[in-house]
């Protein structure tokens, strides 16, 4: 037998609210705290099983991008918001790089942590392997090549 609708999520207003926050920016996580719905797995379980309700909250997603992205063109261009205030466009900048990471954060320096047992095994395997030695040097002068680059174009 099919579970029916989560009463929180039957219950229009609590519906709209929902999406109103996720709308915001707000995570799908937090928005059901708000509204009342303490389990995560609720929101998927009804979303799976109602395609319209899934379109609503990936629209609600999608509203608050495209909020922020307007606030970073208008900022960006020296345009007031709608209210006549001034855009803080580096905020929604910021905003849209960390909530949404794979289509807008900078990529231009990367960061990888390793623990020193892990650095030093693959460097005994690289020092210890001609051809393995030779591919580390020349990625290394590859490295420092854009590194000069970047910092010649102000990056």
């Amino acid at each position: 037998m099919k579970p029916g609708p989560d009463p929180i999520l039957a219950d229009e207003s609590k519906r709209k609210e929902l999406l109103g926050v996720v709308a915001l920016g707000m995570s799908l996580k937090k928005a059901c705290l708000y509204v009342g719905i303490l389990d995560l797995k609720t929101l998927r379980h009804y979303r799976d099983n109602n395609p319209e309700f899934d379109q609503e909250i990936t629209r609600a997603e999608l509203k608050g991008e495209i909020w922020h992205l307007n606030n970073w063109r208008m900022g960006a261009a020296g345009q007031p918001s709608e209210q006549g205030h001034e855009v803080d466009w580096r905020a929604s900048m910021e905003f849209l790089a960390r909530k949404y990471p794979d289509d807008w954060a900078r990529r231009d320096k990367h960061q990888i942590d390793v623990s020193h047992r892990e650095l030093h095994g693959a460097m005994d395997k690289v020092l210890s392997d001609p051809d393995a030695l030779a591919a580390a040097e020349a990625l290394a002068v590859h490295l420092s090549k854009a590194d000069e680059n970047a910092d010649e174009s102000g990056d």
